[in-house]
């Protein structure tokens, strides 16, 4: 079997180091898995995601809609 590319912890045994976050993305013209990668790629290693809550934009449209978006990253 090969290597395992995870990092040892203080007891030596492998770990990975994850962390949950939450943000709030204001919604742009455009394909929204984009604008979701992107505010996420800064974080860390993207391991799942997903949006919580909805708040419609002022004119109706997807356009300025608030998403709370929830994550789980490698860091």
């Amino acid at each position: 079997m090969g290597q395992s590319s995870l990092p040892r912890g203080a007891d030596g045994s492998r770990s990975l180091a994850l962390e949950a976050v939450e943000l709030e993305l204001v919604r742009r013209p455009g394909p929204l898995l984009e604008q979701i990668q992107a505010a996420l790629a800064a974080q860390g290693r993207l391991l799942r995601w997903a949006i919580t809550a909805v708040e419609p934009g002022a004119g109706g449209g997807p356009e300025g809609s608030r998403l709370r978006i929830e994550a789980v990253l490698q860091r």
